[in-house]
Parts: C-alpha cells; structure tokens; sequence
C-alpha cells in the first residue's frame, strides 16, 4: 500500500467523505463509472470496487464507492486511527 494512497485515505476520514467506523453493510462490485470517494478517480466499470453503506443516527444511508485498494487503505487508516 503506497503512503500516498493511505494519505489519501486519511484525508478522506478526516474531511469526513469517509467515517471512522464500520460500515453496515459492503460488498464488492466492479466500477460504476462514478468518483472514487477516498481518491478522486473515477471507478470505471473494469475496476474492482468496493460499495458501503453508512447509516447516521436519524438519516437514511449512505452508500459510498471507493476502488477496491482505495477502500483497503481506509480501512487501514480507519483502524491505525482508532489505536
């Protein structure tokens, strides 16, 4: 994983496009042709991703895309942060 990459992800967590916690729900998919929300590249459809869903207390979910890398960083990230 480049420190880039992780960097990236840790902006993401501290601008709070992605959360610190767990996501209800996430599965694997290929690409939408919609933006990455830890990089800002877009996931074509020939791209492994990951899509996730957040849910606030008293709001709908959110569903997030992120490349599939992209999402392990922030999971890395997520629980560096959380120690």
């Amino acid at each position: 994983m480049s420190d880039a990459l992780r960097a990236l992800a840790r902006e993401a967590i501290e601008d709070g496009r992605m959360p610190r916690r767990d996501p209800e729900r996430a599965w694997a998919t290929l690409g939408m042709q919609t933006l990455c929300i830890v990089c800002h590249q877009i996931v074509t459809a020939d791209d492994p991703a990951v899509e996730a869903t957040f849910a606030l207390l008293g709001t709908r979910p959110t569903l997030r895309y992120a490349h599939a890398q992209c999402y392990v960083a922030w999971e890395q990230e997520r629980q560096t942060l959380h120690t």
